[in-house]
């Protein structure tokens, strides 16, 4: 390595830890930094991804131009000090982060949820986190080579999206629908929303990655099963829409009622390609006609 600390730059924190005296940090003068504490602190420096190192028992900072961009408004008195007294709402997490990276052992988190004050305030964050121990001279863990990403865009996104299936799946239960499919006719591979295949007894995965018909077949009543294979024959040969009521078997045992509707497109030459549509639950409806039906049928023999 050069006698010029640092002589390939490392954007503006190479400059930074040029120009801070680091007398009055614990570690000394950059001229009397042992080789493994410069060549760690040169890696770092060149990377994209956001790096700290936390030198020492006491975890001193120095980090790359991407972790000052995560520190936010701590950049750049974070530089030098103990990350203990960095970031002291999380002191408790990094004191375990220095004792079990001093003691030579790895830690990994992800999305791991603290709580930050990096402008001031209180901020909920989430981080993937991969802490490793860096060697000294004499092969003895001296630092903690810490990589720190955020992912709080991301832990928020699937939030928002997560709630927003759960209010499609209670709209879509208040109106009784299961869900849609599309059957590939040529490959005969069959599609469906994850909901769909449950109430059919295929494994939900399956519903994005498609299964031959045979198996959503199988879920449905013994006694409807051929009806409704004659009943979607006759719609691909004839080019009819699709409409019919059955039962489908559950796995608990009890029965479900719902009615399906859909049509087959073709291609240009005129071959069978896709088979849409969707599926209702209308076993409520089924419940109720039948409870009216047997309430007739009483009163008829009250009459009598």
């Amino acid at each position: 390595m050069s006698d010029e600390p640092f002589p390939f730059g490392g954007g503006e924190n190479g400059a930074l830890i040029r120009a801070l005296d680091w007398s009055d940090t614990g570690l000394g003068p950059i001229s009397e930094w042992p080789e493994s504490l410069k060549t760690t602190v040169s890696v770092l420096l060149r990377s994209p991804v956001p790096i700290v190192l936390l030198w020492g028992p006491d975890g001193i900072m120095i980090y790359n131009d991407a972790y000052s961009i995560f520190a936010g408004g701590r950049h750049p008195l974070l530089f030098g000090s103990k990350v203990r007294d960095g970031w002291p709402e999380v002191a408790d997490f990094n004191d375990n982060v220095m004792k079990v990276g001093l003691s030579g052992c790895t830690l990994s988190y992800r999305n791991q949820e603290l709580t930050l004050h990096r402008s001031g305030v209180p901020e909920q964050v989430w981080m993937n986190l991969d802490y490793s121990p860096v060697l000294g001279e004499d092969g003895r863990p001296e630092g903690v080579f810490a990589i720190v990403v955020e992912t709080t865009q991301q832990v928020l996104a699937e939030r928002a999206l997560g709630i927003a299936e759960e209010r499609l799946r209670q709209a879509l239960n208040a109106s009784g629908m299961v869900g849609t499919f599309s059957w590939h006719v040529q490959s005969d591979t069959f599609y469906s929303d994850a909901r769909f295949a449950e109430m059919f007894s295929v494994d939900s995965a399956k519903g994005d990655k498609g299964a031959p018909l045979s198996e959503y077949l199988a879920g449905i009543h013994p006694e409807d099963v051929r009806r409704i294979a004659d009943a979607v024959n006759h719609a691909v040969l004839t080019q009819e829409k699709y409409v019919q009521e059955y039962r489908l078997l559950q796995k608990d045992g009890s029965i479900r009622w719902v009615e399906m509707r859909g049509e087959c497109l073709y291609s240009e030459n005129g071959k069978p390609d896709r088979f849409v549509g969707v599926v209702i639950d209308v076993t409520n409806q089924k419940n109720a006609q039948e409870r009216q039906r047997l309430l007739a049928r009483e009163a008829d023999h009250r009459v009598k």
